[in-house]
C-alpha cells in the first residue's frame, strides 16, 4: 500500500513539473529553427525585437519565417513574412489557412498627435498570389466569392469591412 501511494505522489509530481513549462514567444528562422524567448511587435516599425538570453535582435521581415506571441488571454498569435504585390515584405497576422489564405496586416500611423490603426487583408489561394483587400474593395471580392461559390449565404453581401475574416473562414469549411 505504502509503495502505491509512493509511485502515485511520484507520478503527480512528475506530471506537473512536465507540464508545468512556460508558454514562451518563438520564432521561426529561414533555417526553419525554432528559438523560444521574448518577441516585441510594434506596428509603426518594420521589424521586431526579440529577446533571448539577454541578447536583443532585431529581425525585418526578410530575415525571419515565421514568428509566435503567446497571451495568456488569447493564447498564441502566429506571424508570417510575407512580400506583397509591390515586392514590400511584412509580417501579417495569420488568421485562416485553408483553401483561401487571410492575413492580416496592422499598420500604426500618427497623423497631428493622433494614433491610428489601419487594417488591411490580404488573400489568395497561394503565398504567392495575394490579394490586398482593403475597405474600398472588399465588397467586390465578397460578391466574387458569392458568384463562384453558391453555397457561400448571400447575406454575406450585406457585412462590414471587420466581418470579412468570419467569411473567409466559412469559406473555407465548405
Amino acid at each position: 500500500m505504502t509503495k502505491r501511494i509512493f509511485l502515485l505522489t511520484l507520478i503527480s509530481c512528475i506530471c506537473t513539473f512536465a507540464f508545468a513549462q512556460k508558454k514562451k514567444d518563438f520564432i521561426l528562422t529561414l533555417s526553419k529553427d525554432t528559438i523560444f524567448g521574448n518577441v516585441t511587435l510594434n506596428a509603426s516599425v518594420a521589424h521586431i525585437t526579440f529577446k533571448h538570453k539577454r541578447k536583443r535582435v532585431y529581425f525585418h521581415p526578410k530575415t525571419l519565417k515565421a514568428f509566435g506571441i503567446y497571451d495568456k488571454k488569447d493564447g498564441y498569435k502566429y506571424y508570417k513574412s510575407i512580400t506583397n504585390a509591390r515586392g514590400t515584405s511584412m509580417f501579417v497576422e495569420v488568421l485562416t489557412e485553408g483553401s483561401f489564405k487571410l492575413y492580416r496586416y496592422q499598420k500604426t500611423e500618427i497623423i497631428a498627435d493622433s494614433k491610428y490603426t489601419k487594417n488591411l487583408y490580404y488573400m489568395g489561394r497561394t503565398e504567392e498570389r495575394l490579394s490586398t483587400i482593403t475597405p474600398d474593395s472588399y465588397a467586390n471580392t465578397i460578391r466574387a466569392l458569392i458568384k463562384d461559390y453558391p453555397t457561400l449565404s448571400t447575406d454575406a453581401e450585406n457585412t462590414t469591412f471587420q466581418e470579412f475574416p468570419n467569411i473567409v473562414a466559412s469559406l473555407n469549411e465548405l
